[in-house]
């Protein structure tokens, strides 16, 4: 058995015997990284044809010709067949065309007829490979709309994605703040066998010890001051469905005794109530911190880590992932102009690079608040530049100089802008510019616009 080095390429399959034919298709398919594999008989052939990945199959002598093509087709139909036929019997070419074959070469076989057919199937190869990609790429995108990016990180998080969305196991989401931990959990639960049930999403840092119990699990009436009804905890909430822990780190110790106890008996007893509940839930939780490092500050359990993390996906900052800034900027702006129903804003290149360079330190979060805060103040229809954060590294202007403008004119400038963009609504304009009501009311006052 002879292969060149590139085994990722489907294999080329000689059967047969014909030394000067092999010796050149042999050099031919080896520059085009093509491996190959020799046999000698029928039986040989088909057994390498049922044990591995064979994309041509060059019959070099054959008693049956046609009888073997129909073989060859039956067992392999995406296989190529390519039969050497000698010179005086160059009908039986056509005639194997006919029955299926890919191609035929004429014996004694010269160079140029090898790479003919050796380039017709690299050709064959790539485009094959093309449409896989495509293919790979309309079903993610069916599957995940939400996830923007085509990086390798992408890819990989994707990857990632899929072995897990269907499998019952608890998953943990790393990520810095800002990077979409939610997205990604529910990007598993639409894609799990739990998605017509419910997912509910808790912020674990907010539980105090007092109300733990009566959050997690429920309460009955009476049970307490205050408990006027019964009231369904987040387990009950989402059973047989997702329970979504965000700041799992962030969980107090104490807190996270009754969770762990939650998830190792699979029940859950409701403050008030005599009886248990068995419940079935998937658990999928997120947090920024490096949780073996919070155990050994002893703020997190070691145990309650083990039935957390069962499968843990860690997801890329913006700054590792800078190929997919245009994409999810171009993004952010059709739905921004979609939502604000604004006409089609594009971001000019200069703008784009200033976006590719900056650092990202809020990651996908701050630049979706960067691109809403510019698409409603866009002049003719294009985003010029950009401000960026204070911690952003200085993109140096070369030969441009610009005037200094007080902040406090430029402050003037952006709110009047968006308070018109937005057809004049202060509460619009509160919420695209980040600031509060009673700011822009007494702004916009302080402009003489009310």
């Amino acid at each position: 058995m002879n292969s060149s080095d590139n085994s990722e390429n489907q294999k080329a399959l000689f059967v047969g015997n014909d030394p000067q034919t092999e010796l050149i298709l042999s050099e031919k398919l080896a520059k085009a990284t093509i491996p190959f594999v020799k046999t000698q008989t029928l039986e040989e052939a088909l057994s390498e044809i049922s044990s591995g990945n064979i994309d041509s199959i060059f019959l070099l002598n054959s008693n049956n010709l046609i009888e073997e093509i129909f073989i060859y087709s039956s067992k392999a139909s995406h296989s190529k067949i390519i039969p050497v036929i000698d010179r005086e019997n160059e009908k039986l070419g056509i005639d194997a065309l006919r029955k299926g074959a890919f191609d035929y070469l004429v014996r004694p076989v010269n160079d140029a007829s090898v790479g003919k057919i050796v380039s017709n199937l690299l050709y064959l190869q790539d485009l094959s490979s093309h449409l896989g990609d495509m293919k790979k790429k309309i079903k993610r995108e069916k599957l995940y709309p939400d996830i923007v990016g085509e990086s390798e990180s992408i890819r990989v998080l994707l990857d990632r994605i899929d072995k897990v969305a269907e499998r019952d196991v608890n998953v943990i989401i790393y990520g810095e703040s800002g990077t979409g931990k939610e997205l990604i959990a529910r990007a598993i639960y639409e894609n799990s066998r739990r998605k017509n049930h419910k997912f509910v999403s808790v912020n674990t840092g907010g539980i105090t010890s007092e109300l733990a119990e009566s959050l997690l699990f429920g309460h009955k009436k009476g049970s307490f001051t205050g408990a006027i009804s019964d009231h369904q905890g987040y387990f009950e909430q989402a059973n047989q469905g997702i329970l979504f822990l965000d700041e799992i780190g962030d969980m107090r110790l104490d807190v996270q005794v009754y969770l762990l106890r939650a998830l190792e008996t699979g029940k859950i007893r409701s403050v008030g109530d005599k009886d248990e509940k068995t419940i079935d839930v998937r658990v999928i939780s997120a947090t920024n911190k490096n949780l073996r490092a919070e155990i050994a500050e002893r703020r997190f359990r070691n145990d309650l880590l083990y039935r957390l993390e069962e499968y843990p996906i860690e997801l890329p900052a913006l700054r590792e992932r800078k190929d997919d800034i245009p994409l999810l900027a171009n993004h952010f702006v059709k739905e921004f102009c979609r939502f604000y129903e604004l006409d089609y804003i594009y971001i000019a290149d200069s703008a784009m690079n200033q976006l590719v360079e900056y650092d990202w330190p809020g990651n996908i979060r701050e630049l979706k608040n960067v691109i809403r805060r510019e698409a409603v103040q866009a002049a003719d229809s294009q985003i010029e530049s950009f401000t960026l954060g204070s911690n952003v590294k200085k993109i140096e202007q070369k030969h441009v100089e610009a005037d200094i403008i007080p902040l406090a004119e430029l402050e003037k400038r952006a709110i009047i802008n968006a308070y018109n963009k937005l057809d004049k609504n202060p509460d619009k304009t509160a919420v695209m510019l980040g600031i509060s009501r009673a700011s822009i009311y007494r702004k916009l006052k302080q402009y003489g616009i009310v």
